[in-house]
């Protein structure tokens, strides 16, 4: 029956999710249970999962907790290449997951590891058209901006056409932290620039000096 099949279901990813936060950092552990996770996440017996939202929004938080909480500051990129598609297939759940999920998307799109962008931005562009079928407005604006972005360029240069993303997705707003980076950027650029300015200032007043005295 379809209830004993949710409940199944609903045992497995607890179970997993229990074993990676009890095996904190253990990567031989953790990153195939994110695998396997995946792996129930992605087959048709999620189905009697999402009919049931408030089931479907418990084991969303407890995934996306024990994700959230195993990549944090990691430098594995093993794990963290690992931990993507969850987050991304995290967006097909009811809305409160979807939207944390879509916000943690958009931050790996300014990962510190260019390959980490790469491949989030290939997973959300796939994901896109099945979640937001019927959008198609808002499938081709996202999918625009993520083919014609090259993703592996430095995050100063990305930032704003990962900014866009915020702005096309309805539940979201563009973080403050978001802002104030792009700010910092700027801040910095202008600084060089009038260090700059007061080089070349003091370079050309020294050649005329000579100049006179000559």
């Amino acid at each position: 029956r379809s209830s004993d099949l949710s409940k199944r279901i609903m045992d497995v990813l607890t179970h997993l999710c229990d074993l990676i936060a009890n095996h904190y950092e253990v990567s031989r552990i953790v990153i195939p249970a994110f695998k396997c996770i995946y792996f129930i996440l992605s087959s048709d017996g999620m189905d009697y999962i999402y009919q049931d939202e408030e089931k479907s929004i418990i084991i969303g938080e407890k995934i996306h907790h024990v994700i959230l909480k195993e990549i944090k500051g990691s430098r594995d990129i093993v794990k963290i290449l690992a931990s993507v598609p969850l987050f991304v297939i995290l967006i097909n759940f009811p809305l409160k997951i979807q939207t944390m999920s879509l916000y943690k998307c958009l931050l790996l799109l300014l990962h510190r590891y260019p390959k980490v962008r790469q491949i989030c931005a290939t997973e959300l562009y796939t994901m896109i058209e099945t979640t937001f079928y019927g959008q198609d407005t808002l499938i081709k604006e996202v999918q625009q901006v993520l083919t014609q972005t090259a993703w592996d360029q430095p995050a100063a240069l990305i930032r704003s056409f990962r900014n866009q993303l915020y702005h096309l997705f309805p539940t979201l707003t563009i973080p403050a932290s978001a802002l104030k980076q792009k700010s910092a950027y700027l801040e910095k650029k202008r600084r060089e620039q009038m260090k700059k300015s007061a080089y070349t200032g003091g370079y050309a007043d020294l050649v005329n000096e000579m100049a006179v005295v000559n």
